[in-house]
């Protein structure tokens, strides 16, 4: 088994990774001010930190079924609600499937990019946005009532890249 790297070490080397990603090589601190005044930067830093939290989930190994418990929408590895599951609750945003994994056996893991068949809304008042590329790219699909899809139906089978969970 891989071994886990400590909380405080990965998100030491996250939050490393997020500031190297806003220092550029012609970087200016008055101009990362206006910037960050503008709001331009806003955007990166929400979405940045959304992904934190996905990343964290994963590291403390919430990651395989355990996120469903708390779910206010649940994706499937098959068809009917069957399969390996993903919660999400209501203001996740997840660019890229390729960094969320699930469990095959008790040493191998899969992400789960292009790998959702299903979906469940949990909650009413819960909208989400299934999306065909990273970074919320490509072709959409959006869902906002309780109830089981199998996304087949909706052209959306084993094509999931990133997710939006509205509040």
């Amino acid at each position: 088994m891989p071994k886990r790297l400590p909380l405080q070490a990965t998100l030491a080397a996250l939050l490393l990774v997020g500031l190297g990603s806003l220092v550029r090589a012609d970087w200016n601190p008055r101009k990362t001010a206006q910037e960050i005044s503008e709001g331009k930067i806003g955007k990166q830093i929400d979405t940045a930190r959304k992904e934190l939290r996905n990343v964290v989930r994963l590291v403390e190994g919430r990651d395989d079924g355990d996120t469903v418990k708390d779910a206010d929408v649940v994706i499937y590895q098959h068809g009917n609600g069957e399969g390996k599951a993903r919660g999400f609750r209501k203001g996740d945003a997840v660019q890229t499937f390729r960094d969320i994994h699930y469990k095959i056996d008790a040493i191998s893991w899969k992400d789960w990019n292009d790998q959702a068949t299903s979906i469940r809304i949990l909650r009413e008042g819960t909208t989400v946005t299934l999306y065909e590329h990273d970074n919320y790219g490509g072709r959409s699909v959006t869902f906002n009532k309780p109830g089981l899809y199998n996304l087949g139906d909706h052209g959306f089978d084993d094509l999931t890249s990133s997710i939006t969970v509205d509040k």
